[in-house]
């Protein structure tokens, strides 16, 4: 008798064990479908930035902008490698690639910080790997420009000042494809992830003047506004400092299929820190919000 109550005590545990839920899984990740291509990727990575030294206007940087390409090019691996996105070909074609303007009005430029500034149409430099062929750089800043407009623009919606509102949109899609095609044809591949970080850097002259001028600003506020509270005869009031200078960056990211010729997806982050520094532009946290939902899907 005793054997036989022990013997429905075990079956009422393994029949009480199926019936609980099973122990969660591990999350696997694969490369999205719109990256996994057997084509292979041709991965793009286009950086731009400008400095604003004191005393002077603005100006764009080669030296660092190609320093924080080569840096955002290796922190960008891990995810790719992640994916297991390993039929692909990196470029660095040129900087400041993706154009700011539709008429690409020429810019100052230094090759680097306090050096001579001149003015040139961008890119404001091209690799020497594809310098040569003319119609391939075109057709890379085509997509570069397309790519970076519409992310941003989809992320910035709801504002009329978003690069690429009020454009030609079917015209300009028009020009994405012939330059997809160019490119598939040139580099072999089927796809194509541009990678561009656009960049602000104060001098740190140019912030400690902004930082008075806002200062000063706040003292001229707080005055019109006149004392907040009175205690122990003194009159006490709140300094109100607008915001404050700070450098900042703009991270893009998109994926363009070459041979269908349309953005597939794409993401946009913003962050701080100083973008001529080259740990800043490949900063890991800033690319793993902007790559890993890009490149990832969960697998079951």
């Amino acid at each position: 008798m005793a054997r036989c109550s022990q013997l429905v005590l075990t079956i009422a545990l393994v029949a009480a064990g199926c019936a609980a839920p099973p122990p969660p899984s591990v999350q696997r990740v694969a490369a999205h479908s719109a990256v996994a291509d057997p084509g292979g990727l041709l991965v793009v990575v286009d950086v731009c930035v400008n400095y604003s030294p004191l005393g002077t206007d603005d100006y764009f940087v080669v030296a660092n902008a190609r320093q924080g390409a080569s840096a955002l090019e290796v922190a960008a691996q891990p995810f790719l490698d992640a994916a297991d996105l390993r039929t692909r070909t990196t470029l660095i074609p040129f900087v400041c690639g993706a154009l700011h303007d539709p008429a690409n009005a020429p810019k100052r430029v230094a090759d680097e910080v306090d050096g001579s500034v001149s003015e040139q149409a961008q890119p404001l430099w091209v690799a020497p790997a594809v310098a040569k062929d003319a119609d391939y750089v075109d057709a890379l800043q085509t997509l570069a420009t397309h790519v970076f407009r519409r992310s941003v623009a989809a992320y910035d919606k709801d504002k009329p000042s978003a690069p690429g509102a009020g454009t030609d949109t079917a015209a300009d899609d028009e020009r994405a494809r012939r330059a997809a095609a160019l490119v598939a044809q040139r580099s072999g591949r089927s796809s194509l992830l541009y990678l561009g970080v656009t960049g602000h850097s104060l001098s740190s002259g140019q912030a400690t003047t902004l930082g008075a001028v806002r200062f000063v600003a706040g003292v001229a506020i707080s005055v019109a506004i006149g004392p907040v509270f009175t205690a122990g005869g003194a009159q006490y009031g709140v300094i109100f400092v607008p915001g404050g200078p700070a450098d900042k960056r703009q991270m893009a990211a998109g994926v363009y299929d070459l041979k269908q010729g349309q953005l597939l997806r794409s993401r946009v982050v913003g962050g701080g820190g100083d973008p001529m520094k080259p740990e800043v532009i490949a900063e890991r946290n800033g690319l793993n919000l902007l790559l890993r939902d890009l490149l990832l899907s969960s697998v079951p």
